[in-house]
């Protein structure tokens, strides 16, 4: 039997390209990562976790790991579920035996996982991004300075963090010195200030070979519903990125769209899966299995696959329109997607973690009012 060995560190992208694998395979899953993903051991989907750091230091560890695991499984596969991981399997890449799924290069990697990398690239391809400055640490920021240039709001994040980590959108000169100058968590190096785009948000999900994107999706969120449409501009300006880096593996681009203008923006890109990787698949499009199929071939002329006109719901599964019909009576691919959220114990056990995490959120924001009462 195949055997999928999915190496990454990040368990809000691991959880959904898990569950796109299970969803067209029976297959035995083999999960790599560091500590913190040591929980999804507890899941269903996964047939075994092994530790590795990914960190350069520990390549050796990660390639006797690799190697014990694609031994004792002849017909296997590696799949890079985030940044870390591409980058520790690009250098372990001419040691590896077994295929390897479309991954970004190192040099494809520094383009794309860098804002401030991004940011120039997009320029040299003369792309629309915000103005945007660099920073190499936050005592260089001046507040008078960034609005003249910038113009108020602005918004300051780190270079190197994903998950909007040290993202602030900033009004005011006091807002500045308490969310960043004097605040001594916030410690992030290098940093961009960048003009604020006032506007709706707009992504863009791709997968590319050899340059080329075979599959593509662009989505916009509205408070938990996913809606997948068509947008031609931006998918010319994904493709041209792609063209220029002759681009390989999956990358989400992140754009805003001026509401006074019109004009889409991009902002930033991830060269790696997404959180909401499984909202395609509830549609029909599995981007890890669209990506398995490119293992053996640098090119083909098969059109694009696009995903739009589709529409998918962030909330758990059994509380989506059609949840519990899907329970009993789907016997296709949303009825096993809601099975399996019901059973695995490990996606359980992220929703209570999410709940008690949104129910604390709600008691702090909460308290001070009362207090003041």
């Amino acid at each position: 039997m195949h055997t999928f060995v999915v190496v990454g560190n990040s368990l809000e992208v691991l959880g959904p390209v898990l569950q796109a694998i299970r969803s067209f395979s029976r297959a035995s899953i083999k999960v790599v990562g560091n500590d913190t993903t040591r929980s999804i051991r507890w899941s269903l989907m996964c047939s075994q976790w092994k530790y590795a750091t990914l960190q350069m230091n520990d390549d050796d560890h990660l390639l006797q790991t690799l190697h014990h695991i694609c031994t004792k499984n002849s017909s296997s596969c590696i799949i890079a579920a985030d940044c870390d991981a591409a980058h520790a399997l690009n250098r372990l890449r001419s040691q590896l035996h077994v295929p390897l799924a479309p991954t970004p290069s190192a040099e494809q990697l520094a383009l794309f996982e860098d804002k401030w990398h991004f940011h120039q690239f997009c320029q040299q391809q003369e792309l629309p991004t915000p103005s945007t400055c660099y920073f190499q640490n936050k005592k260089q920021l001046d507040f008078s300075t960034l609005a003249t240039t910038l113009g108020i709001p602005f918004v300051i994040k780190p270079t190197n963090r994903a998950g909007s980590e040290g993202v602030k959108i900033i009004s005011s000169a006091a807002e500045l010195e308490k969310a960043i100058l004097h605040n001594a968590n916030y410690q992030f190096t290098p940093l961009l200030a960048q003009k604020y785009i006032a506007g709706k948000d707009i992504d863009i999900s791709l997968l590319a070979v050899d340059g080329h994107v075979k599959v593509v999706a662009v989505q916009q969120v509205s408070g938990s519903v996913i809606e997948f449409l068509s947008e031609p501009t931006l998918e010319v300006m994904a493709s041209t990125l792609c063209k220029s880096s002759s681009y390989e593996g999956v990358m989400h681009i992140d754009a805003r769209i001026d509401e006074l203008s019109g004009k889409i923006y991009l902002i930033e890109s991830n060269p790696r899966y997404w959180a909401s990787l499984s909202a395609a698949l509830w549609c029909g499009v599995n981007f890890v299995q669209e990506s398995l199929k490119y293992i053996s071939i640098t090119h083909s002329h098969e059109n694009t696959n696009r995903l739009v006109g589709a529409r998918a719901y962030t909330r758990y599964p059994l509380l989506r329109p059609g949840g519990l019909r899907c329970l009993a009576l789907d016997r296709g691919l949303r009825g096993r997607l809601v099975r399996l959220s019901v059973i695995d114990p490990w996606k359980i056990s992220r929703l209570i973690l999410g709940i008690s995490k949104q129910l604390l959120r709600h008691v702090r924001t909460t308290l001070p009012r009362i207090k003041q009462h």
